[in-house]
């Protein structure tokens, strides 16, 4: 063998051991690769599962929160209101409707007149209780009606958001087992998407089974509306009936706009 061929061979043994390690090595790289996305999924599938579960659970407290303060407004609110009106309704049946009412007992001219003031005035005081009584009972069905109705509202909704958040937690511990088992990465990622994505609709359309009760709750308005409406209609009958006898006993005319 001559030299040069020497050096030949010598030139594609050495060629043949670098490029030998870079063409294995280069099969092992993409088998790891493989294999790498898997470790890296199933890896972090553990603290992905914690994120998931710590943010679902900071989104429970900060709704149970936002809940609480939205019930402590509204019950401010009717409390705030309820002693308004009566501040306002003591005000004007103690010291406006007593005036007016005695006011017609003082003019006065006859024994006739002053009996028919006094039973004006009467029928007047009944009514006026009559009237904040039927109201007060309207209001406070529709308070109570309506409070059942956002309670069952407000535990269905409770319900709905544990059961979602229990079905991400089985499907996060159904890609751990898959991942365990040695299921292919990509197909554990998609089966999980499916089942996350899954559990969301559940949800939403329980969510919206809950859109009756804002019927519900219009429902309950308009006949809390028709009530009081009904009992200021009642007042104002008793009110013209009263004024219509008043005037027959007085002979004129008293309540000219009326």
């Amino acid at each position: 063998m001559t030299n040069k061929n020497s050096k030949a061979i010598l030139f594609v043994v050495l060629t043949l051991c670098l490029i030998l390690p870079t063409v294995v090595s280069a099969a092992e790289t993409d088998a790891l690769l493989k294999q790498s996305k898997k470790i890296d999924f199933c890896t972090n599938l553990s603290s992905y599962s914690d994120e998931i579960l710590a943010r679902l659970t900071e989104k429970e407290t900060d709704y149970a929160a936002r809940v609480a303060a939205s019930q402590t407004r509204y019950q401010e609110r009717i409390i705030a209101a309820s002693i308004k009106l009566d501040s306002w309704r003591d005000w004007w049946e103690g010291n406006v409707v007593e005036i007016y009412l005695n006011n017609f007992i003082k003019r006065a001219k006859t024994p006739e007149q002053k009996a028919a003031a006094e039973k004006f005035a009467s029928t007047m005081r009944d009514a006026i209780v009559k009237r904040r009584a039927a109201i007060e009972s309207a209001v406070t069905i529709y308070q109570n009606d309506a409070k059942a109705v956002i309670d069952a509202r407000q535990s269905s909704v409770a319900n709905y958001r544990a059961e979602f958040l229990a079905a991400v937690k089985v499907a996060l511990e159904k890609a751990k087992t898959s991942c365990n088992n040695g299921v292919d990465s990509k197909v554990v990622k998609e089966q999980l998407r499916i089942d996350l994505k899954t559990a969301r609709n559940n949800f939403k359309e329980k969510m919206k089974t809950l859109e009756k009760d804002v019927v519900k709750l219009k429902d309950l308005r308009d006949k809390a509306r028709e009530a009081v409406k009904n009992a200021r209609a009642d007042f104002q009958t008793t009110f013209y009936n009263a004024k219509k006898e008043l005037e027959s006993a007085w002979k004129k005319i008293i309540f000219k706009k009326l």
